[in-house]
């Protein structure tokens, strides 16, 4: 009896470990690359054969591994060194593709640099795209900054929103990557009515079994681009009722081209194909990423570093071992003390089971984690735009920004019943700002944001908040909020008088 309670409890921390982890088309992929490749397991593979794709198609696995920060890349890194040095790369925009790789792999910003001195710009749109992905990273563009990229890429928009590598309709490969590159931008206003124009585009575009076609051709690499640009801009790919047609996410449109040995087929019913497999790994790694609450895949902000041997320990699965180990000696204990009965050993089971799962279901986030984290909505019914400013005192302080900016026109999503008070709630977690505020039951006020409070310059100061250019007379968590309503939060110097 004791056995099978013991069995049952591993089976259960077992399955909500795993559950826990996801993946698993992801990790069927990276499976099916080592069988291919004649190796026992995928570190061999990640060691071995991946490197020899360097230059041939394996930058989208390297640059969906290096985020993770689970596995050591250095060889990757050496063989893509080598074939630079061994071959002459005549596209602009490949060279940069293989610069962001370079740098993915840890190797440092001086290539991408160098790459951008002469190739941004030089093939048209997508030289534009995967120059401001090395720009977003720290590469040195010279005279040609970031947002100059920006700029550039905004005057290549086309007529219906979107971008396009040649003629005057726009192309969903295109107009998905050029999101990419230009998510980290979107809390410009320009940047953000831009991507708003194109994702309105790209859902009409969406086919009603939620896939998309490129070119006429309706494809997996269509999809998964699409995923990879919705994930960087901090959409929900599987649930964002933009992108779900006739019940099917554009997530579970990739899936339809799963095969059975885990690789990917390039059109529906097809075989495998290695282009469309590996853009599905990218897809599904950004997809990860975005389930962690961070960023663009794209931004390489997780340094590849060398796997740890064996499993990797994170706090839950500590507290579960600690938690286990304890069971275990309460279970030596009882036998000590001639407490033999069955039921106790149970009563100990049952508590230890009990406590891991606490353990599972709960997360912990510090303070970091909790500000960096991005604000998504499964049930989004749209998007509204908030910004905050101190124009009235603005350099007045030296907390207080020069030009009185604490938020430009930045895009939140928003659900059913979220009022104002919502949304500045969650600008708050997004963009780590400071927020004080009390009182419920409509009657919620805010005395201060990023450390500028009421009363700091006047018995008449503080906070007021406009809907479309409109003041309430009800309070901020009392006001709903509907798709394409404008918010800003202004302080005043005289009761909101001074506020245009």
């Amino acid at each position: 009896m004791i056995r099978r309670w013991m069995a049952l409890l591993t089976a259960l921390l077992l399955f909500a470990s795993a559950g826990a982890e996801g993946g698993a088309p992801k990790e069927e992929i990276l499976a099916f690359k080592a069988i291919q490749s004649g190796v026992k397991d995928v570190q061999d593979w990640i060691a071995g054969a991946l490197p020899e794709l360097m230059g041939k198609g394996g930058e989208w696995y390297l640059i969906g591994l290096s985020q993770t920060g689970q596995h050591d890349l250095s060889a990757c890194r050496e063989a893509l060194l080598t074939y630079l040095n061994n071959n002459t790369v005549r596209s602009a925009t490949t060279r940069q593709k293989l610069a962001l790789t370079l740098l993915a792999a840890g190797g440092g910003t001086a290539d991408g640099t160098s790459v951008l001195a002469d190739t941004l710009g030089k093939q048209g749109v997508m030289s534009w795209a995967w120059g401001l992905h090395l720009l977003n990273n720290g590469c040195d563009g010279g005279e040609t900054t970031a947002d100059a990229a920006v700029e550039a890429l905004l005057a290549l928009r086309k007529a219906d929103g979107g971008w396009a590598v040649t003629g005057t309709a726009s192309d969903v490969d295109a107009t998905a990557m050029v999101l990419q590159a230009l998510a980290p931008h979107r809390e410009q206003s320009e940047v953000a009515a831009a991507i708003d124009g194109a994702l309105t585009l790209l859902s009409a575009r969406q086919l009603a079994d939620g896939g998309f076609a490129s070119f006429g051709v309706t494809c997996a690499e269509s999809a998964a681009q699409v995923i990879i640009a919705l994930c960087a801009l901090g959409i929900d790919p599987a649930d964002d009722p933009r992108f779900v047609k006739a019940g099917t996410s554009v997530l579970e449109a990739l899936m339809a081209y799963r095969l059975p040995d885990g690789s990917f087929s390039h059109t529906p019913g097809g075989a495998c194909s290695e282009s469309a497999t590996a853009q599905a790994f990218l897809a599904l790694s950004a997809y990860e990423r975005w389930q962690a609450g961070a960023g663009s895949i794209f931004l390489m902000d997780s340094p590849a570093r060398p796997a740890a041997a064996g499993l990797q320990w994170s706090y839950k699965t500590v507290a579960a071992a600690v938690i286990g180990g304890m069971a275990a000696l309460a279970c030596v204990a009882l036998l000590l003390a001639g407490k033999r009965h069955p039921k106790n050993f149970l009563a100990v089971a049952i508590l230890a089971a009990l406590l891991c799962a606490a353990v599972l279901l709960t997360d912990f986030q510090s303070a970091e984690e909790y500000y960096s984290a991005a604000v998504t909505k499964r049930d989004a019914i749209g998007t509204v735009t908030l910004s905050i400013r101190s124009d009235a005192v603005a350099g007045q302080a030296a907390h207080i920004p020069a030009d009185g900016v604490l938020l430009a026109d930045a895009v939140m999503p928003i659900a059913e019943g979220d009022t104002v008070y919502t949304v500045l709630t969650d600008a708050a977690q997004a963009y780590g700002l400071h927020l004080e505020a009390s009182g419920a039951n409509g009657l919620m006020y805010v005395h201060g944001i990023g450390n500028i409070y009421e009363f700091d310059f006047g018995d008449l100061s503080g906070w007021v908040f406009l809907v479309n250019g409109e003041s309430s007379s009800v309070g901020c968590d009392q006001v709903l909020l509907r798709d394409g309503d404008r918010v800003a939060w202004r302080y005043t110097l005289a009761l909101g008088k001074d506020i245009e």
